[in-house]
């Protein structure tokens, strides 16, 4: 049946991580991201991630677009090129409740002769109350082979959440 999806990698954060990478992509499938509960140990600092080729991130050449929909303030436009990472949710808090989701479409990560390029489709929530939500795209702008994603925080640690990889099949 189409559409399935397989998991290929998750980590469950319990202690404090600079960063969390998923490994896996070995075909030219979809791959989907899933992140949920995500909270760093310093507030309001944005979860952001970047593509790399085993253990080294690529961190430049990323062309990147979305609109911003805040409960707070009107909505924005976000877009940028050759930016080191994609930035996938406003400030991540520290209070009880707060976090960030998270659902990655990956494409062409495997293939060397193409452009990689993906959507994202982040919620974050914040105790003020404030809840965003984006809805955009990325492409990175160098035709790479490329096998993993990896998310690190504006500044400080990961302190939970959880990050799982699935093969769209």
């Amino acid at each position: 049946m189409a559409g399935q999806l397989v998991q290929v990698a998750t980590n469950t954060v319990t202690s404090a991580v600079s960063s969390v990478t998923l490994t896996g992509i070995d075909s030219d499938d979809v791959y989907m991201c899933a992140i949920s509960n995500v909270i760093g140990s310093i507030d309001n600092q944005a979860v952001r991630f970047r593509l790399g080729n085993s253990g080294t991130p690529k961190t430049a050449n990323y062309g990147v677009a979305y609109k911003r929909l805040r409960t707070d303030t009107t909505f924005s436009n976000h877009s940028g090129t050759s930016e080191p990472n994609m930035t996938i949710g406003g400030g991540a808090g520290i209070n009880t409740g707060e976090a960030v989701n998270c659902i990655i479409y990956l494409y062409n990560l495997y293939d060397s002769n193409e452009y990689s390029f993906g959507t994202f489709e982040p919620t974050v929530y914040m105790s003020t109350p404030k809840l965003e939500a984006n809805t955009g795209g990325f492409v990175h702008q160098v035709s790479e082979q490329l096998n993993e994603i990896e998310f690190i925080l504006q500044s400080g640690n990961f302190t939970s959440g959880t990050f799982t990889l699935y093969k769209v099949v």
